[in-house]
């Protein structure tokens, strides 16, 4: 979750003060750190902003004997499907990543090379369009373009292999592999490699007019590149590369948005950061109960009254235990395969049971914290 909090602001931070701008080198950057700044979140700690209202999640509460077969093939219904569908897709791209990777090196290992200064040329006479891949370029020798129109070409993508484009790319395809069905990533990879294009394009337009540059994207309109990953030189947004093209006006506040960026990931990194107690002590310790887990585990089953219609399934209560050492806020947040009978059922033994929970505390701070507890039927 905090990762995708994060990933839809600073994406949102881009969008409105950053992309418009001439920065281009600046936006890069952005745009690759917020990525992974994001996903590294989670794993960062700061105790001294943890929330008192953060989860605590209890053992499952088993009521009555179990069908577990029939329980088992419930819970896997449910619970597990998306594990299995998420890993399933991860595989599938990442075998498509491996794949498009062995064609690439495929090509390099078994047609002519010719060693240029800064880089290697690999004539694909025709099979792929021109791409750029770290130092190589695979040069469709046979496109219909001018000798002029070829050097502006060579001169892109060689713009890309001195700025090291290729490893933003990789390194934002194999965060695709893993975060999939997170939508910000295609809007990242999307947005980087226009950035990669633009900073390509600034530096062949000291070799020639934007009129002769422009008309020569729209002339490579058309053309598709075989694989993902690569630089091409027609495949990023040609009518936002005009525009840009056109564009004479640097925005101002260089230093401010750069100071602003900056601020906002350090706020994110306070706000948003793992939110774990670190230790468990007489001054930091999790919610427990008077008289062990279990004494409330009992209690709770001498008082459930079992419904006259059973089912076998599994409920989600929440509830928050207070400074007091009181239990409140009850509700509902999951019904697996059970009737409202079951959802009332627990929700009036919970009010019920009278137990003392002995509350939360962060550096010696009481505090209030979230509980989730599944019970199983």
């Amino acid at each position: 979750m905090e990762t995708f909090i994060s990933l839809g602001i600073l994406y949102g931070f881009y969008h409105f003060f950053l992309a418009q701008d001439k920065s281009f080198g600046r936006n890069r950057f952005f745009l690759l750190g917020s990525v992974l700044f994001s996903i590294l979140l989670p794993t960062w700690e700061f105790s001294a902003w943890y929330s008192p209202l953060s989860f605590q999640s209890l053992p499952n509460l088993v009521i009555g004997t179990k069908n577990t077969e029939k329980l088992a093939q419930i819970y896997f219904s449910w619970e597990n499907i998306f594990f299995y569908i998420y890993w399933i897709i991860t595989a599938l791209l990442l075998i498509r990543f491996i794949f498009h990777l062995y064609l690439i090196f495929q090509k390099i290992a078994h047609l002519p090379q010719i060693h240029k200064r800064g880089y290697i040329l690999i004539n694909t006479e025709g099979n792929w369009e021109t791409f750029s891949f770290f130092h190589y370029i695979f040069w469709n020798n046979k496109q219909n373009l001018t000798e002029e129109e070829q050097d502006l070409v060579l001169y892109h993508e060689q713009r890309h292999i001195w700025d090291k484009h290729t490893i933003d790319v990789l390194v934002l395809e194999v965060v695709k592999i893993f975060f999939w069905f997170n939508p910000f990533v295609y809007l990242y990879t999307k947005a980087l490699r226009l950035q990669h294009e633009y900073i390509a394009d600034v530096g062949v337009l000291r070799e020639t007019t934007p009129q002769n540059y422009g008309r020569l994207l729209l002339k490579n309109l058309t053309q598709k590149i075989q694989i993902p990953f690569a630089h091409s030189f027609n495949q990023s947004d040609v009518k936002k590369r005009l525009l840009m093209m056109k564009n004479t006006h640097f925005h101002f506040y260089f230093w401010q948005k750069l100071i602003a960026s900056f601020m906002l990931i350090i706020s994110l990194s306070w706000l948003l950061a793992g939110k774990n107690i670190t230790q468990t002590d007489e001054n930091n310790r999790f919610v427990s109960v008077e008289g062990g887990l279990d004494k409330f585990y009992e209690e709770f089953n001498k008082i459930f009254v079992q419904p006259k219609n059973k089912y076998e399934g599994k409920i989600f209560i929440q509830f928050i235990v207070n400074t007091d050492g009181t239990a409140s806020d009850f509700k509902i947040t999951r019904n697996i395969n059970l009737t409202q009978d079951y959802e009332k059922e627990v929700l009036n033994v919970m009010k019920k049971i009278k137990i003392k929970w002995i509350p939360a505390k962060v550096k010696g701070v009481v505090v209030r914290q979230q509980m989730s507890m599944p019970i199983i039927f």
